[in-house]
């Protein structure tokens, strides 16, 4: 958050057992039963309401984004980030990745990545809080202020990501128990779009059920969200049909007809 110098199977089953948490600051607390057990079918639902739940009334405090996104990543189901070794070969998944800038001087300055997944996402996370009287408008939410500094916090992510050799597919910008704004380019040019588009981009916490697969394929299978797969799969599958009826006429028909057809 800071910059130094800068100012599927149905039928399958899938367990995960969490370790003892701290949640959003509050004292150490015994990792929720539902969140530790999780079936794709059945406790996803619970699970994902208790951990909005567990959020939904700390809002105010200042939630520690280390743990926030390690819970996240627990009731997704997905892994959770490595500790830091400050090797960047090795530090592909990790808090506070390092990404090196340099400015109009020539001057070389260490940013720190929220949170990177090589070839996966860029995370930049912020902590705001509900409007209330005696605070600046950029921390509370639903302000036009809020909207800047969301806009703000893509543009550093945006940064970072640009910094890499392969810029990972997506940019996710999450203010902690709020939202999570996604932005993504899957051709590495670093031309990054809302995604899916600027209507969609922005997932509210309180929905997080109805987003957890999308967020899931984020974490594990990125590339499997590029649009263009979709289109060259369609495709894919017509010309199969096609070639299939081709086949089916040239068994019932003169081949001189099926040619013209």
């Amino acid at each position: 958050m800071d910059v130094t110098g800068l100012g599927g199977d149905k039928d399958q089953e899938e367990f995960w057992r969490g370790p003892t948490v701290v949640v959003s600051g509050r004292s150490p607390a015994s990792w929720p039963r539902s969140w530790g057990l999780r079936k794709c079918t059945g406790e996803k639902s619970v699970q994902i309401q208790e951990f909005i739940a567990s959020y939904r009334d700390t809002r105010e405090e200042r939630a520690n984004k280390d743990s926030y996104l390690k819970d996240l990543c627990r009731v997704l189901g997905v892994p959770e980030p490595n500790g830091k070794t400050g090797d960047p070969e090795r530090d592909d998944y990790v808090f506070e990745a390092d990404s090196v800038l340099c400015d109009e001087d020539g001057r070389r300055h260490v940013g720190k990545m929220d949170l990177y997944k090589r070839g996966h996402f860029v995370l930049e996370a912020k902590q705001t809080a509900k409007k209330s009287k005696g605070k600046p408008e950029t921390a509370q939410w639903k302000t036009p202020g809020w909207n800047l500094a969301m806009s703000d916090a893509a543009g550093q992510a945006l940064r970072y990501a640009r910094t890499l050799d392969e810029p990972p597919p997506f940019i996710i910008v999450a203010d902690i128990a709020q939202c999570f704004d996604l932005y993504a380019c899957f051709d590495g040019s670093g031309a990054y779009r809302a995604f899916p588009n600027a209507q969609k981009h922005r997932l509210w916490f309180k929905e997080l059920e109805k987003h957890a697969d999308l967020l899931r394929k984020i974490w594990t299978d990125p590339f499997s969200l590029d649009p263009r797969r979709y289109s060259e799969r369609v495709t894919q599958e017509v010309a199969a049909e096609l070639a299939k009826l081709a086949e089916d006429l040239e068994s019932t028909h003169e081949a001189d007809l099926v040619a013209k057809f």
